[in-house]
């Protein structure tokens, strides 16, 4: 009989998973995903179809978050997650980062060795297909994604002056931002087809896996809990709208995204202790740490306005290593991206139809720590969510410092003379310390890259996961998406996602 794995979640990772699974047809995959499906890539609609433009609201969960503490400082603020096949990587910004060595070298030092350097990047040779360097010792050739750097012919003049005052500030110029160790200015490298065609698990892992018959996708369907028999996992409980029903299964594995994955392992009687019980929920594992720990990149923008731009999406990028990061140990802590996208699509009001060009500062090493709390027991309600964003000194001090480079760039040449105007944030606020700190806690919006959440580790009294991603203390039972990551990357997440779907594959199957 095929072993039957249930993969609650398609996206980066719980697509690359199920589609890893379901090569060897001695396994039976069931997918499950709240969301719509599009077989036909014809049919496919152009907010997931277009890159360069994030889709926050067509295929949305309708999650809110509080960005800033305490709470009432500013509103719960849209956070965008994609509810569709291909989770957020069919509507995020194909942003193809991959974690970095540093990253690696931290798991590694809080004994999690199977996440070291050497083994990722295996994995992530495994999943290009990169169409600028083709199989190296470095990249990938022949994997399910397409992995291309944006020409400078596809850069409007802005983002060439950026460019030229970078170089003139004395960052390195690069040609390839995923090599390990590199940090200066470099054209962004994004898992695209063509120019601008979003390659998410969608349109890359499943569209060849779907024509397997020993995969099943059902969309529209929301999971609600995963059954048990004792401690060991034997399948999860379903609702396609007519009511809730039951699939049995030899093991699940959760690959629902930070929100969640912690939300259903809580319905499912693994959580903290009070919200178990205030839920009225049966324990069949206490844990404290399902919804602790989480990390995000916040983002902020310097906002210009051109008399005309010629492209639109993420084009350039400066990765270098903030003055206070360097008093706190980080290497590569902040991104500096040239964006020609509408701010409304990272969170951003304007309030002008003229076309903006953005600087946005994005810190990828936060020391501040989020945390999300179940409020019922109805996996169609969402979580409380606090990002705490600039929750620490550190961080402070550290956004301050990029929006200041990024304000620099847009207010020297020839950068200057390429905008007819930087509409935010003003001189005043820039120079006015308190100033600029109370126009960060109101303006930063999310980079999106939440993690953490589930995280692993080798002591079940501070983690979710092991290393391998088995959930502590039951048997049967695997959550395989960014929320396990012992702490964020320093880079987007959507590349290391799908990563841990290739890992979980292998070690499901056996192969490592």
């Amino acid at each position: 009989m095929p072993v039957h794995t249930i993969v609650v979640g398609s996206g980066s990772a719980g697509g690359a998973l199920a589609a890893r699974l379901s090569e060897d047809p001695d396994q039976q995959v069931t997918l499950i995903e709240a969301g719509p499906d599009y077989s036909d890539r014809d049919g496919i609609p152009e907010d997931i179809r277009n890159a360069d433009a994030v889709s926050t609201s067509a295929h949305d969960w309708g999650i809110t978050s509080y960005f800033v503490e305490p709470p009432e400082a500013r509103e719960a603020q849209i956070y965008a997650r994609g509810r569709v096949v291909g989770g957020s990587s069919s509507v995020n910004a194909a942003i193809a980062h991959r974690a970095t060595t540093a990253d690696a070298e931290r798991w590694v030092g809080a004994g999690l060795d199977e996440w070291s350097w050497d083994k990722l990047l295996h994995y992530y040779k495994k999943l290009e297909a990169d169409q600028d360097y083709g199989t190296s010792d470095i990249h990938g050739g022949s994997g399910p994604v397409p992995i291309k750097r944006v020409t400078e012919d596809e850069w409007p003049a802005a983002t060439h002056a950026m460019r030229a005052v970078a170089e003139s500030l004395g960052f390195p110029m690069l040609e390839d931002f995923n090599l390990p160790g590199a940090d200066g200015f470099a054209r962004s490298a994004r898992n695209v087809w063509g120019q601008s065609t979003r390659a998410g698990t969608l349109l890359t892992y499943l569209a060849e896996a779907r024509t397997r018959p020993n995969l099943t996708i059902l969309s529209e369907t929301y999971c609600q809990r995963v059954l048990f028999e004792g401690r060991r996992a034997v399948g999860v409980e379903i609702d396609r709208g007519k009511g809730r029903q039951q699939i049995l299964a030899d093991r699940v594995v959760i690959a629902a995204g930070f929100v969640q994955s912690p939300q259903i392992l809580t319905l499912s009687g693994i959580g903290p202790a009070e919200v178990l019980e205030r839920l009225g929920i049966g324990a069949v594992r206490v844990n404290e740490n399902v919804g602790r720990h989480m990390k995000d990149h916040p983002i902020v923008p310097v906002i210009g306005i051109t008399s005309q731009t010629e492209h639109h999406g993420l084009r350039a990028e400066l990765k270098y290593t903030t003055d206070h990061g360097k008093t706190i140990g980080a290497v590569n802590d902040a991104f500096l991206f040239s964006v020609t996208m509408e701010p409304e699509s990272l969170g951003f009001s304007v309030g002008s139809d003229a076309e903006p060009f953005t600087l946005l500062s994005i810190l990828v090493q936060p020391t501040s720590v989020g945390w999300l709390t179940v409020l019922t027991d109805d996996v169609r309600d969402q979580p409380e969510i606090h990002s705490n964003f600039l929750g620490t000194d550190d961080d402070m001090r550290r956004m301050m410092e990029a929006v200041r480079l990024a304000y620099s760039f847009a207010t020297t040449e020839p950068l200057a003379s390429e905008l007819e105007s930087v509409l935010m944030p003003t001189p005043e606020v820039v120079e006015d310390d308190d100033a600029l700190r109370e126009w960060l806690r109101q303006t930063l919006a999310t980079g999106f890259h939440g993690t953490s959440t589930c995280r692993m580790g080798i002591d079940p009294a501070t983690s979710v996961v092991d290393q391998r991603l088995a959930v502590h203390g039951v048997e049967g039972l695997y959550v395989a998406d960014c929320s396990v990551l012992h702490d964020i990357t320093s880079a987007a997440t959507n590349l290391t996602g799908m990563l841990i779907g290739e890992r979980m594959a292998d070690w499901l199957l056996g192969r490592a």
